[in-house]
């Protein structure tokens, strides 16, 4: 059955000489992996309408009994008109659509996800000026969605943070996933961190990239496979 969906590219990877396997996580189905005429290296045509976080409409000719879906006609739903050209922001969609591409694993449909994913993207795009803020900023908005926002409410001065429970403890929790007295303030000032407002927060490079290691080890305790992402050293170094 052909079939017209909404959909952001997390994954291209290569199937065969002549065809790739394209992740989508699209609006109406989650996430969908396709066949697809080989796109590597293209920066005109297909492959152009293809690249990290590329926001397309597809025709796929559907088959609920098939792992792969083949991909027909793409075409742009959103121009970005800066994210491939600014190195910081292409390292940054370099970035997200690998850990979406884990996060989002087993995804079914979830349309607000799926929006917020695509504005936030466009915030990304829009964004002038300091950058340097954005993944954290796009992590932490990312928390409620993902069903492991942590609660804050019940901070006192010299409480751990713990991890697997997502909340503060007055004592040392009997784990090593936590988050010491001295660091564990920090996370209040964090939790306010917004696409909107991310070039307000002026952090050290050290600071930067201690809140990039403390999200992403939040992250693989609640879902597996986020431990390991190979573009994580990229954005050591782009970003502190």
């Amino acid at each position: 059955m052909l079939e017209k969906i909404e959909g952001i590219v997390i994954d291209v990877r290569k199937h065969n000489d002549k065809t790739d396997i394209v992740t989508l996580f699209t609006r109406s189905r989650g996430r969908m992996a396709m066949l697809s005429p080989s796109v590597r290296g293209g920066k005109t045509g297909r492959g152009a309408r293809l690249l990290p976080m590329s926001v397309v409409g597809a025709s796929v000719n559907y088959h609920p009994d098939r792992e792969l879906q083949r991909l027909g006609a793409v075409e742009p739903l959103r121009v970005w008109s800066s994210l491939y050209f600014n190195p910081l922001k292409s390292a940054l969609a370099v970035f997200l659509s690998e850990f979406l591409n884990h996060f989002l694993r087993a995804s079914l449909a979830e349309p607000e996800l799926w929006d917020f994913i695509v504005e936030s993207t466009g915030s990304i795009d829009r964004m002038k000026g300091n950058a340097s803020n954005l993944h954290i900023a796009f992590l932490i908005s990312l928390l409620p969605y993902a069903g492991i926002e942590p609660r804050l409410g019940d901070y006192s001065d010299g409480d751990w943070f713990d991890m697997r429970e997502g909340r503060f403890s007055s004592g040392r929790p009997l784990h090593n996933d936590v988050v010491e007295p001295g660091e564990a303030r920090h996370i209040l000032l964090l939790a306010r961190l917004t696409m909107a407002n991310s070039r307000r927060l002026r952090l050290t490079q050290a600071e930067r990239r201690r809140a990039l290691d403390m999200l992403l080890r939040y992250y693989a305790i609640h879902y597996q496979g986020l431990g390991s992402l190979r573009s994580l050293e990229v954005m050591r170094e782009i970003f502190s």
